[in-house]
């Protein structure tokens, strides 16, 4: 996943680039250069615990910058 800035489209990062540096140096925000489509089939979130569920609905956005398991561990200690 990459993102821009809603000032300066020429500049992509990755998600570890925006999550570090919060607000564009240019005072733009950052958003994805293309939403990611969520595959949510209800069945299978029902049996999801809510860390489980965040960790899902987060994992398109932050692409192979966290791997699944540190990322649903980190929800975990979140919630």
């Amino acid at each position: 996943m990459e993102y821009i800035s809603t000032r300066n489209k020429s500049e992509r990062l990755g998600f570890s680039d925006v999550l570090l540096a919060g607000l564009s140096p240019d005072g733009g925000l950052y958003v994805p250069t293309e939403w990611p489509k969520l595959c949510l089939d209800q069945d299978s979130l029902h049996s999801l615990t809510y860390s489980e569920l965040a960790a899902h609905l987060m994992k398109p956005f932050i692409g192979t910058d966290i791997d699944t398991s540190s990322l649903t561990a980190i929800t975990d200690n979140a919630y």
